[in-house]
């Protein structure tokens, strides 16, 4: 291994392509890792890129998308909660940052009117981390009317009947939780802290309003024991 681009890669792997052909010097190269003279050297971190709607379209001609491929449309990156066996948190660095609804409308247009798409799946740690832009979201759907259905994630304590309501009437047809475990005990030694019972009132209202869910576990986490991996099995 030569290189490595830590953290998020658009501009350093840019300024990387540009080194190597010769444009650039490599220690001016920002997240990069690499071998310099038999030493690791490892240059200063980038900040993270502000604004997402700057960043470029994906061009599916040149990932060759089938006509049964499902679409992934990433709107946005970054969860502010503290999940100790997560890595994807504290590889944005906490930071939560979404696409324009206009920007990601723009997209699903795209893929509907040139591929004939009309269901896509949302990249985006916690969709519903900002409540205000989901229902300002909603509300830009349901006025260009594209027609579409989605799938995205959430976490039950950031999900209320309201934005349930509206992202069901434009789209929306699944939603992954990661409820992870289903003890009161593993839930606060993976500082998730969900509160399990509203968990479950949350996941029977998506049911309610036709959307259905995709909820992850994991078995075996340090500190688990037969007790609490009943209660993630009940």
């Amino acid at each position: 291994i030569d290189y490595i681009v830590r953290g998020e890669g658009e501009v350093a792997f840019r300024q990387l392509v540009e080194a190597l052909a010769g444009g650039r010097s490599i220690g001016d190269v920002g997240n990069l890792t690499y071998r310099n003279d038999g030493r690791i050297a490892r240059t200063a971190d980038l900040s993270l890129i502000p604004d997402l709607d700057t960043l470029p379209w994906v061009d599916p001609e040149l990932v060759g998308l089938q006509s049964g491929d499902a679409v992934w449309i990433e709107i946005g990156r970054g969860c502010p909660f503290k999940c100790n066996f997560c890595v994807t948190a504290p590889y944005w660095q906490r930071r939560h940052r979404i696409k324009s609804p206009e920007r990601i409308m723009a997209e699903l247009s795209m893929f509907r009117d040139t591929y004939g798409r009309r269901d896509f799946n949302f990249t985006h740690d916690l969709f519903t981390t900002d409540r205000r832009w989901v229902l300002n979201f909603c509300a830009a759907m349901e006025k260009a009317n594209l027609g579409v259905t989605w799938t995205c994630s959430s976490r039950t304590d950031t999900l209320d009947e309201e934005q349930l309501a509206a992202m069901a009437a434009v789209g929306c047809r699944d939603i992954y939780f990661g409820v992870e475990a289903g003890s009161d005990q593993m839930q606060q030694a993976i500082d998730k802290s969900l509160n399990l019972s509203v968990a479950r009132q949350i996941i029977t209202l998506c049911h309610r309003y036709g959307v259905s869910t995709t909820v992850g576990f994991i078995a075996g986490l340090p500190g688990e024991s037969e007790t609490t991996l009943s209660g993630t099995l009940q």
